[in-house]
């Protein structure tokens, strides 16, 4: 099962979208993972925690994409363990759109700023030229299960 794959944080499908990004964030020389995503975002939670499992400073942007009136929506859930795990959370009001954010390009520069050398992760990751690689395996162990 994909949501108890990984030991980070219940990472389902997410973490095999990171399976590639992250060992080229790696390889580039990158101290900082940097993504952005809704308030609740699963994507920016698994981003925090691989960050933190190996070692990485991480910077997300955590967008207010459904008007939500809840006084603990963005204190409690996916946004406190992604703070818990170290995450530089940074709460902005741009509504929904997965596109270039200049909320993300800026904590990007910010990193760069602070002499940090960022690796931008886009929203969800599906964009990222390695962010489908991790189903190539998905599809390679359904068709192990199903001989």
């Amino acid at each position: 099962r994909d949501d108890c794959n990984s030991g980070l944080a219940m990472g389902g499908n997410k973490l095999r979208k990171l399976e590639y990004i992250v060992p080229d964030a790696i390889a580039s020389g990158a101290d900082t993972l940097v993504s952005i995503g809704g308030v609740q975002s699963n994507h920016t939670r698994m981003v925090a925690a691989t960050a933190a499992k190996i070692g990485m400073k991480c910077v997300v942007i955590q967008e207010k994409w459904v008007p939500h009136y809840d006084a603990v929506y963005d204190r409690v859930g996916n946004i406190l363990l992604t703070r818990l795990m170290g995450a530089d959370s940074r709460l902005v009001d741009d509504g929904f759109d997965i596109g270039i954010r200049k909320s993300w390009q800026d904590a990007i520069q910010s990193v760069k700023d602070a002499g940090g050398k960022p690796y931008p992760i886009p929203a969800g990751a599906s964009v990222h030229k390695f962010g489908g690689l991790g189903y190539v395996g998905f599809a390679e162990e359904v068709a192990k299960q199903e001989v």
